[in-house]
């Protein structure tokens, strides 16, 4: 039995670039500078906490962007202070 998924995933999907930054528009300038070279982001704990994040959501998806959130307090890298 195999662990790895057999489905088909397509070459433009496979390159996930984290939008590890401390505000939107950081985010949205580093989405516009990498313009269609990517189309799937990871958005974290760090941009959830800095506000308006359904917005910068809403303007992913307004790109054509595909989104993957990973929103955990378990592995924090940083000073929880960054994040309040």
């Amino acid at each position: 039995m195999s662990w790895l998924s057999n489905k088909p995933i397509p070459v433009n999907e496979r390159l996930i670039v984290a939008l590890d930054v401390p505000d939107i528009p950081q985010a949205k300038a580093l989405v516009t500078l990498l313009g269609d070279s990517v189309i799937f982001y990871k958005i974290g704990l760090e941009l959830f906490m800095s506000g308006d994040y359904f917005e910068l959501i809403d303007w992913l998806n307004e790109q054509n962007k595909r989104i993957f959130v990973a929103v955990s307090y378990t592995h924090l890298t940083l000073p929880t202070s960054d994040l309040v």
